[in-house]
């Protein structure tokens, strides 16, 4: 990419004094804008596999003051302007270094240019003295490596017998900054409801929840940069990542909601990703904005919605190349709306049985659900609302054992002959919930406590 050439002159009046031989007690300086220091250059423009060229804009200027001159005066000075190893500096033919007066003390060396050391020869019967304002003047083109991210420059003053520096002073010419970011600014937030056999979403206040929403923003606003990216080519993909397979309890969906950009329509993928995207980006100060929503099929659906965990990423394609803008960020979870309990280790025998009980301490009554899961991963769901388990009553502890669950079990792939794991979850109140279970060997009359893990949001 390359833009067009200006010419850089005026006088800067800063001043350094020292009186070390050699680097670094001079001044140089880059007057920009008003109060810019730097030309400012998005530092999307770098990316891909072509070098970037910039040009410094016609009304910022570059000069120097040298500072204490260790023989005082510098006669037929030889001068450069170094950049780091790989940066190639290109001045116009006309480039050169005046003093007050606009008398020329140094003529560019054409071979120079398309080197990192733009040198200017010396100019015969001139001299510098300490303190003295120098003007860098010609068209200026910097051209830069991929990936850069900022570019100083040095400009040296010599002596023309002597390869010695009698005076240097280093700047930056040219800054880059991310013109374009990304975030998830809102995330997925909604409650599981066993009450509604686990198939929709609540609010933390128990409220339905339809749909749950994640949106990413990116905000591309090139205001304060001197060389943006392009809205040309410019496209941005996400991909929503999810712990659980969630199509079979709902329908995930993508929209763009702010900005002007066209939606690339949602595609699932494998391990349960949701990727979209925008296109036709118009990089403005309208951030760009796209929600993904999930809508449970409800009660009547075939799936039951599990504690889920969603992350993020997302990239940018622009005309130089594709950046990542985040990857794997939080975009929010799912967990079961109230209490919610894992006991490992449960077994309903007649020789081993488990005995839980749960006191509901809130102000609501509840109705409590067991999900029981055997070893081989079958799956199996009982509850006080249709399955003649005892409810929980505000202040109300209920008792249950393992066995009399296992009693109600009507699906013949559950093996109940060994331990198998057992889940609680009751709607109300995590903090005012608690419980225990305690494993009995009735043969010996040997009791065991078993954990009783509270994954609630909330402790108790």
């Amino acid at each position: 990419m390359t833009l067009k050439k200006i010419t850089l002159s005026a006088l800067a009046a800063a001043m350094l004094t020292s009186a070390a031989v050699a680097a670094g007690t001079g001044t140089f300086t880059y007057d920009g804008l008003g109060s810019n220091t730097s030309y400012v250059v998005a530092s999307e423009m770098y990316l891909g596999t072509g070098d970037t060229n910039n040009t410094l804009d016609a009304n910022n200027t570059m000069s120097y003051t040298t500072g204490s001159v260790p023989s005082g005066t510098v006669t037929e000075p030889a001068m450069t302007l170094e950049f780091p190893t790989g940066v190639l500096a290109f001045m116009s033919t006309d480039s050169n270094v005046t003093i007050q007066g606009g008398i020329t003390i140094g003529t560019l060396k054409a071979s120079s240019n398309g080197t990192n050391q733009i040198i200017f020869d010396k100019v015969a019967g001139t001299s510098v003295n300490s303190n003295t304002d120098l003007n860098i003047t010609g068209a200026l083109t910097v051209q830069f490596p991929d990936g850069t991210t900022s570019t100083t420059s040095t400009f040296k003053v010599g002596y023309s017998t002597s390869p010695d520096t009698a005076d240097e002073g280093t700047t930056t010419l040219i800054t880059s900054v991310d013109q374009i970011s990304a975030s998830v600014t809102t995330k997925f937030a909604g409650f599981i409801d066993a009450a509604n056999e686990f198939k929709l979403l609540v609010t933390a206040a128990g409220a339905n929840l339809t749909p749950d929403t994640a949106v990413i923003t990116i905000d591309s606003d090139p205001t304060g940069i001197d060389n943006p990216v392009l809205a040309l080519g410019t496209t941005f993909a996400t991909i929503l990542n999810v712990d659980t397979n969630v199509s079979t309890a709902g329908a995930m969906t993508s929209a763009q909601t702010a900005g002007t950009a066209t939606i690339v329509l949602i595609a699932q993928g494998a391990d349960n990703n949701y990727t979209s995207g925008l296109t036709a980006v118009t990089l403005d100060a309208t951030d760009e904005t796209l929600t993904y929503s999930f809508a449970p099929t409800g009660v009547n659906g075939t799936g039951t919605l599990a504690p889920t965990v969603f992350t993020a990423t997302a990239t940018g394609t622009y005309t130089a190349g594709t950046e990542t803008l985040f990857t794997a960020s939080d975009a929010g979870s799912w967990t079961i709306y109230g209490y919610s309990a894992q006991i490992p280790n449960v077994s309903g025998l007649s020789t081993h049985d488990t005995t839980m009980k749960f006191t509901n301490s809130s102000s609501t009554a509840s109705e409590i659900y067991f999900t029981l899961i055997d070893p081989d991963g079958t799956t199996v769901t009982l509850n006080s609302l249709n399955d003649g388990l005892t409810s929980l009553g505000v202040n109300v502890t209920g008792t249950y054992k393992a066995s009399a669950l296992v009693a109600l079990i009507t699906d013949t792939n559950f093996d109940a002959t060994g331990s198998f794991s057992v889940e609680v979850s009751i709607p109300t109140t995590p903090n005012s919930v608690y419980g225990m279970a305690s494993f009995k060997n009735t043969a010996l009359g040997q009791f065991k406590d078993l954990p009783v893990y509270n994954s609630s949001t909330m402790g108790y």
